[in-house]
C-alpha cells in the first residue's frame, strides 16, 4: 500500500484497489469493502486446541498470517506485547491467498479475512477458533487523486465502489 500511495502521489498510477488504513489525507479513498478476521485451523488444528482455546494456545501452534508490518500484524505483536506472549511462532505471508492452504494442511492457525474462507469454512475443511481476540476488520479503498485525475478514472473509481458487494460496507459507512 505504501508503495501505491507513492506511485498516486507522483502521478504514474491513476487508480488503485488497495487495502488500508490511509497514510495521506491528502489522497482521495473511498472505502469499498470491509471484511472481518477470523482464526481458521484446519479440523485437527481445531481439535487439538480444545474447547476453549486462548490466544496463547493459537501462538503455540503456530500463527499464519499477514506480511510483517501490516495493519492487522501490528495488531497482533501489540496484544502479544500486552499479553507478553512470544511471537516467534509467527510465520508471515505476503500472499493471504497462500495461508488458506497452510491452514488446510494443518500447518497453523491462520488469521485471515472471512471473506477468504467463506467456502472452506461452508465445507467443513476450516472451522473458526474463537480465541477471544481478532485484528481488526480489513478494508479496502479506492484511491485516487480527484483534483488531478480524468474523468474516467473517476468513473473507474465509482464502479470499484458500486462493484463491491453491497453488504459489505453500510453507505453511511462510505467516505
Amino acid at each position: 500500500s505504501v508503495e501505491h500511495e507513492q506511485l498516486i502521489r507522483a502521478d504514474d498510477v491513476d487508480l488503485a484497489i488497495i487495502s488500508g488504513p490511509l497514510r495521506n489525507p491528502n489522497l482521495d479513498a473511498e472505502l469499498i469493502a470491509r471484511s472481518a478476521y477470523a482464526w481458521v485451523a484446519s479440523t485437527n488444528v481445531a481439535n487439538s486446541l480444545g474447547p476453549s482455546p486462548t490466544l496463547s494456545h493459537v501462538l503455540a501452534a503456530t500463527a499464519i498470517t499477514h506480511a510483517r508490518k501490516t495493519q492487522a500484524v501490528t495488531a497482533l505483536e501489540a496484544k502479544c506485547v500486552a499479553l507478553n506472549l512470544s511471537t516467534d511462532r509467527i510465520v508471515h505471508s505476503s500472499s493471504l491467498a497462500a495461508c488458506v492452504p497452510m491452514a488446510l494442511d494443518g500447518m497453523g492457525v491462520a488469521l485471515l479475512p472471512l471473506d477468504l474462507v467463506q467456502t472452506d469454512l461452508a465445507s467443513g475443511r476450516l472451522s473458526v477458533i474463537d480465541c477471544g481476540w481478532t485484528a481488526p476488520p480489513l478494508e479496502f479503498f479506492a484511491w485516487c487523486n480527484r483534483t488531478r485525475a480524468p474523468n474516467f478514472v473517476l468513473r473507474a473509481a465509482d464502479m470499484a465502489s458500486d462493484a463491491a458487494i453491497p453488504s459489505r460496507i453500510e453507505k453511511t459507512d462510505r467516505q
